[in-house]
């Protein structure tokens, strides 16, 4: 090697060292925990940060090769370590591994792991570098939300049955934003494939002869702004329908787009033995009185408004259970002579439902 040659590469270096200070003063400065092992030259540099973790008093040829002492991470994250090794054993160029840190005060610390490994031109490894960084607090409020992510999810597994919320369209479609994995369950399929099934259109899961009854039902939802209470039918992956009852509200605070009416937060449970006989009892007795041509109401607080067919005449049924409550203004659809007939009724009813709270 000539002089010339010699002086160009000592100015090489130099520069390089120059460059690796800087380099190294920025590092510092940024508190960031970085390691770097030139294989070549057998250099190791550690920035300052690197010192509070416990793996910084191990040999940086055990912790390159996987050997050193596993008490430096959390017992619960080995795995995740070994992995990391490995995938580095296979060629990778970086490496990525969430896991939680020993620090020297004994404590532990959730950290990104990040590992960059070079080769030379001839594929030997020449130069590894290594990123700590504290993601401690962003961790912890992310096992938060799991944690209640899991809480939720089991308050809804237990619900005999399963959650949804429905979205009606202008056009009459009711589009599904969100189903459980119970009533994906309930109905034999898993939830990504009911998810599916039912988002564009929730009603093809219905029974055909059920969907006018539940569509009134979300109608009277809207215009008397009460909950829906209704039994109904859906069919199941086997093929075979099964009846359900759902008990739905209004979610007045929610973001409607511009083809949107309404929204609901529905729980759909299973229904008892005895409670589809006491239905079909109750759908017996309601067909003789619409045959026989009797004018018939039922209203539950708690559960829906029902009119048989003859009691549509009748201009009472327009302003529908807030008329027939008293709630509607006017009396319009009562004699004039026989209105405090209706008041003393009314407070006779009044009285009634006193009596039985």
């Amino acid at each position: 090697m000539d002089r010339a040659e010699s002086e160009q590469n000592s100015k090489n270096k130099q520069h390089s060292d120059v460059i690796q200070r800087s380099y190294q003063r920025v590092i510092d400065e940024l508190n960031a925990a970085v390691f770097e092992w030139d294989l070549k030259t057998n250099r190791f540099y550690y920035s300052e940060a690197y010192k509070k973790y416990a793996l910084s008093r191990v040999d940086e040829k055990d912790i390159l090769n996987n050997t050193g002492p596993l008490d430096t991470i959390h017992p619960d994250d080995v795995p995740i370590l070994q992995n990391f090794f490995k995938e580095t054993g296979q060629g990778k160029e970086r490496v990525e591994a969430v896991l939680r840190l020993k620090c020297i005060d004994g404590s532990f610390r959730w950290c990104r792991m990040i590992g960059f490994f070079y080769r030379d031109e001839q594929g030997a490894p020449s130069r590894t570098v290594g990123i700590i960084i504290d993601i401690n607090e962003e961790q912890e409020r992310l096992c938060v939300l799991e944690a209640s992510r899991k809480r939720e999810q089991a308050l809804l597994a237990s619900i005999p049955g399963g959650v949804a919320i429905y979205r009606l369209k202008k056009n009459g479609v009711v589009a599904t934003d969100y189903v459980s994995e119970g009533l994906a369950k309930l109905c034999g399929y898993s939830f990504e494939e009911f998810s599916a099934y039912l988002k564009p259109n929730a009603m093809i899961n219905v029974v055909p002869e059920d969907i006018p009854r539940v569509m009134e039902a979300a109608q009277n939802s809207l215009q008397h702004h009460q909950p829906v209470n209704i039994y109904y039918r859906i069919h199941t992956k086997s093929g075979a329908d099964i009846l359900t009852r759902l008990d739905a509200n209004l979610i007045e605070d929610c973001t409607l787009g511009e083809d949107d009416i309404a929204v609901w937060y529905a729980v759909h449970t299973t229904v008892s033995e005895s409670t589809k006989l006491a239905l079909m009892e109750q759908e017996h007795y309601r067909m003789i009185l619409n045959i026989t041509g009797t004018a018939y109401f039922e209203w539950d607080r708690n559960k829906s408004f029902y009119a048989s067919d003859s009691f549509s005449k009748y201009a009472v049924s327009a302003g529908g259970y807030n008329a027939i409550m008293g709630r509607a203004k006017g009396s319009d659809s009562i004699y004039p002579e026989d209105i405090p007939k209706l008041r003393k009724y009314m407070q006779r009813a009044q009285f009634l439902n006193l009596c039985d709270s």
